[in-house]
């Protein structure tokens, strides 16, 4: 998937669905969500603690193409598309593998986060630079 360095797997699964036969709108931020592990995973390891995830979710969009059945096989890319003092953005392209037709494209806003003392806090420079290793620097969306 040009552009993404980050590409998860999905298979759409008879849950997935609604009454339409289609997947259903809320299962994608499920499908982001597991982009945005694949991503952590890519910067920590197999061995990730996902209870040292330092950052919450602040915002999510999703401009829907195509719909996805039961049984098709997917990929979501995820990359970094931009980098701030105390928040970075994702952009996301999911795809049927089959035929590469582009299903939906998105956004989502991260801010770092420090859960004991419940507020927002500045990005460690490592963390800056585990995100910039894998997609470097990010430029104009």
């Amino acid at each position: 998937m040009d552009g993404f360095n980050v590409v998860v797997p999905i298979e759409v699964t008879f849950r997935d669905t609604d009454a339409m036969g289609h997947a259903n709108n809320a299962v994608y931020l499920t499908w982001f969500e597991n982009g945005r592990i694949g991503y952590w995973r890519t910067m920590h390891g197999d061995g990730a603690d996902y209870a040292a995830v330092p950052f919450v979710l602040a915002r999510a969009e999703i401009d829907f193409r195509a719909p996805a059945h039961v049984g098709e096989r997917l990929q979501l890319g995820v990359r970094l598309s931009r980098i701030g003092s105390r928040s970075f953005d994702f952009r996301y392209r999911l795809e049927r593998v089959d035929d590469g037709a582009l299903l939906a494209e998105g956004h989502t806003v991260q801010v770092m986060y420090d859960y004991r003392a419940a507020r927002s806090v500045d990005m460690p420079t490592d963390f800056r630079h585990r995100l910039i290793a894998i997609d470097g620097e990010p430029g104009e969306d």
